[in-house]
């Protein structure tokens, strides 16, 4: 086998022994990591307050204002 082909298959084995490696920490890691259904906690006593920001352009006449929970008005 000429001196090429062998440094190609080298080259082709650490490519693959490092991928094989990276798969390995990828499945690893995913395994490690706690899934929020898992985590028992207590509901809040209040629930924060959720803003959504839409951006519109040009479209101010066909946009209609949305309305909060209780029924309010928002512009």
């Amino acid at each position: 086998m000429p001196i090429l082909g062998i440094l190609l298959l080298s080259w082709l084995g650490i490519g693959l022994v490092y991928w094989l490696y990276q798969l390995y920490a990828v499945v690893c890691s995913i395994r490690a990591t706690p899934r929020l259904r898992d985590i028992d906690l207590p509901e809040p006593r209040t629930w924060p307050t959720v803003s959504a920001i839409l951006t519109a352009r040009n479209e101010a006449g066909t946009t209609e204002p949305g309305t909060a929970p209780d029924g309010r008005r928002l512009t």
